[in-house]
This record gives C-alpha cells, sequence and structure tokens, in this order.
C-alpha cells in the first residue's frame, strides 16, 4: 500500500516533467525557427537593397542614359511600321508555342490576344527578335543599336544574376529594349 501511495506523486511528477520539458522544448523550436526567419528576412531586405543601389547606379551611367534615349528615337522611327502577315502568323504560333504552353492550361483567365501586342512597332520588333531570327540582320537604325549595347547591358544583367533588363519610356510605357526580348 504504502510502495503504491508513494507511486502517485511520482508518476505525477513523471508527467508533470514530460510536459514541461515538451512545452519547452517546443517553445525552442519556435524561438529558432523565429531566428532563422528573421535573419533570412534580413538577408532578403540586405540582397534587394543592394540590387537597388546598383541597378538604380546602372540606370543613371551614361551608358544606360545614352542608350535609353537611342532607343527610344529608333523606336518611334518605327512609328507608322506595320508586320506583314507571316510576321504576325509567326509571332502568334511563337507565342502560342514558347509562352503559351510555358503558362500552362489557362485559356479563359489568360487569352493569347490579350498577350500579343498590339502596336504595329512592338509587333515588328518581337517577330525580329522572338519569332524570326534570334539575331535579325538588318540596317535599320533599332539593329545597329541593339548590336552596340546588347553586350554591355547583358554583361550587367549576368553579373547581378538577372532574369532580365528592360529599357521602358518614362512617357508612354513601352519597352524599347529587353535583353531576353
Amino acid at each position: 500500500m504504502f510502495l503504491m501511495l508513494s507511486s502517485l506523486p511520482l508518476g505525477l511528477h513523471m508527467v508533470w516533467e514530460y510536459e514541461s520539458s515538451r512545452e519547452r522544448l517546443r517553445e525552442r523550436s519556435y524561438e529558432h525557427l523565429r531566428t532563422v526567419r528573421e535573419i533570412k528576412r534580413r538577408e532578403i531586405e540586405n540582397y534587394l537593397t543592394k540590387l537597388r543601389e546598383k541597378t538604380q547606379l546602372f540606370a543613371v551611367s551614361q551608358l544606360v542614359t545614352t542608350a535609353m534615349r537611342d532607343f527610344s528615337i529608333a523606336f518611334d522611327e518605327l512609328e507608322g511600321s506595320k508586320a506583314d502577315n507571316d510576321q504576325h502568323r509567326g509571332l502568334r504560333e511563337y507565342y502560342q508555342t514558347e509562352l503559351m504552353d510555358k503558362l500552362g492550361p489557362r485559356p479563359d483567365t489568360m487569352p493569347l490576344d490579350s498577350l500579343l501586342p498590339t502596336d504595329g512597332r512592338s509587333v515588328l520588333l518581337q517577330y525580329l527578335y522572338l519569332a524570326g531570327s534570334k539575331s535579325p540582320h538588318s540596317t535599320n537604325q533599332y539593329y545597329q543599336l541593339h548590336e552596340q549595347y546588347h553586350h554591355a547591358i547583358t554583361n550587367f544583367m549576368q553579373t547581378y544574376d538577372l532574369h532580365d533588363l528592360f529599357l521602358i519610356e518614362d512617357g508612354t510605357g513601352y519597352i524599347v529594349y529587353s535583353v531576353r526580348k
């Protein structure tokens, strides 16, 4: 009887210790996760801050400001350019095979026609640099500028492991240049 009576407090104490230890372990695990989350948050913020600083410096560099001016002029000079039916068809086919297939089955939420450019300049340039040849040969001003600037801008993009880099006209929102097209 004495053994039974003394076992009860011991058993209760063991249950209490088990629950208490389990709770402390759980709290330590959560604290560790919070610490890891905070460290990762700071790493991501630091990465994005440094990337923003580098891209801002690149954006105001002589190379980019000149390229932006030159590409904008060349893009504007293409005003009124029309892609022919074969080019429209080729671009449509490119979008269907290269883009829509990568997006997966979303024909209801993202119809192909909503993605295709409507501006003649955009259709022409996207056909030449995407759907047509990977290196179109042309004597037009845009092609010559592309040859002049593409390597330097691509180097910056690759140095900082960026997916793409765009030059966008401030007033119109037109993308006048993209490394990956």
